[in-house]
């Protein structure tokens, strides 16, 4: 139930009239004070006395509101003190002026110092004493004493000058190394000002070090620098050679002095020199790994296979024999200018056969079985090119050749295209293909087939076959590729 408040003074307050308004649960009354102000004031605050007034009897009374001059006092406020004619130190308080300052909105007072000069304070300055004059207080506390005479440090106080640094007397000192110097009263007292300047650079010289690096005499910036700054990054070091002293940056891999940086280098080469595996030679390898000289990158040491003899050949080639034996195989057969290498060739190729006779059995043994299994392999029975051809040259003399294929191989000076006189000879006899004739001084530059062996049944059937099956391959390939262009 509410209480009816109507009429009852509370402090300065007479309570009016309750309103609408509700304060944390509690009504808020309108009030009047004394002054003339209306407040609203609730319930609460009035009952437990924390609400006495309209705020005119403390110090923020005059701060500026942001509404109405109606306003709801909650918490009290610090009681607003007068100070006037009151004395503190030397000051003497006028009157309150209208400024506040802080966050408590302080009032400033004008005051009056014996000095003569007016000066505002603010009240909790005041109460506390800490503001006991305008300043010259402060000043005269040091323009009293006289230093004439006394010592400070290295310093004796000859007099004073009329020189002044904030408000205080600079005096000519004398030091003990001769010189002369000024100092403040406050400098000379607080041992800021202790010399003309020789003691600092004194106890400079004392702090100074010797760098461990260069010698040199510095100034340490840390109790525990050694070294000065120009020797920052360097570092000491023992020659692995002679043992003597180097200084070298501390990122360098230098491991030699000057004086034996040549003699360290051949030394060096000479340990790292190896001997190439294939020429032989030696060389500097630039990783332990490395077995071949740059001259021989990419190459290999073989043997022939028919003198028996290491020579140098190309990785990943197909030679099978050394320079020397290399044109009686191939080039001196081939070009008819070098006849005495190859008979020197059929001759270790006879020989070869005469100690490996019973071997050669065996394979001829082993390829008549495979002939007989295919039709196209196989070297006397099935395979028409390896049997017994009668050719004609143009001069009319008949040739009795045993395997056509490596007969063509053997005369580029008659059959500068070996696969294709081949080729036409086959045709002219009608043993492969289609079996076309064709006139025989038209075959190949003049040559042409006197007689040739037959083809067994089965082989040409499986030939026929053969070209069947192909000629449909291209035939549907060659659909496809039309039905993907429309």
């Amino acid at each position: 139930m509410m209480d009816d408040l109507t009429g009852r003074r509370f402090g300065r307050l007479v309570a009016l009239r309750p309103t609408e308004r509700r304060a944390s649960g509690s009504v808020v009354w309108g009030c009047q004070c004394d002054c003339g102000r209306a407040v609203e004031v609730a319930a609460a605050s009035l009952k437990n006395g924390s609400t006495k007034s309209c705020g005119c009897i403390r110090g923020w009374a005059n701060r500026p509101r942001g509404k109405a001059e109606v306003t709801v006092c909650r918490r009290p406020r610090k009681l607003f003190v007068d100070l006037t004619g009151k004395r503190v130190g030397k000051l003497v308080v006028l009157r309150a002026t209208s400024r506040r300052v802080g966050k408590n909105g302080d009032v400033l007072w004008e005051c009056q110092c014996d000095c003569g000069n007016v000066t505002e304070v603010r009240t909790s300055l005041l109460i506390s004493g800490r503001t006991r004059s305008c300043g010259c207080l402060h000043t005269d506390k040091h323009l009293v004493k006289d230093l004439t005479g006394q010592r400070f440090g290295r310093l004796t106080v000859l007099r004073a000058t009329d020189k002044r640094h904030n408000n205080m007397v600079v005096w000519e000192c004398k030091c003990d190394c001769g010189r002369l110097t000024e100092a403040t009263t406050h400098a000379l007292m607080s041992g800021g000002k202790r010399s003309c300047g020789c003691l600092r650079k004194e106890k400079r010289v004392e702090a100074k070090r010797v760098c461990e690096i260069c010698g040199q005499k510095f100034t340490p910036n840390a109790p525990t620098q050694r070294k000065c700054k120009a020797c920052k990054n360097k570092v000491v070091r023992a020659c692995e050679r002679c043992g003597a002293r180097i200084v070298v940056d501390r990122r360098c891999k230098t491991r030699y002095c000057s004086a034996c940086v040549e003699a360290a280098k051949k030394e060096n080469l000479a340990k790292r020199r190896a001997v190439c595996s294939v020429c032989g030679r030696e060389f500097v390898p630039n990783t332990a790994a490395q077995k071949k000289c740059p001259e021989c990158r990419g190459k290999m040491r073989s043997v022939c296979e028919v003198c028996g003899k290491e020579y140098i050949s190309s990785m990943g080639g197909k030679s099978r024999y050394c320079p020397e034996c290399r044109g009686a195989a191939g080039g001196a057969s081939r070009t008819g200018k070098y006849r005495a290498a190859t008979e020197a060739f059929a001759a270790m190729r006879r020989e070869y056969a005469r100690e490996h006779a019973d071997e050669m059995r065996a394979g001829a043994a082993n390829a008549m079985e495979a002939a007989r299994k295919s039709p196209l392999s196989g070297g006397y029975e099935s395979n028409v090119c390896a049997k017994n051809w009668v050719l004609c040259d143009p001069s009319g003399n008949e040739h009795h050749v045993t395997n056509l294929k490596l007969y063509v191989r053997e005369h580029p000076e008659a059959f500068p295209n070996p696969a294709s006189a081949y080729s036409m000879f086959v045709r002219q006899s009608g043993c492969l293909r289609d079996g076309l004739p064709m006139e025989p001084k038209t075959c190949c530059g003049g040559w042409y087939v006197v007689d040739a062996p037959t083809v067994p049944e089965e082989t040409r059937r499986y030939v026929e076959e053969r070209e069947k099956k192909k000629r449909e391959r291209a035939e549907y390939i060659a659909r496809k590729k039309g039905d993907k262009k429309e």
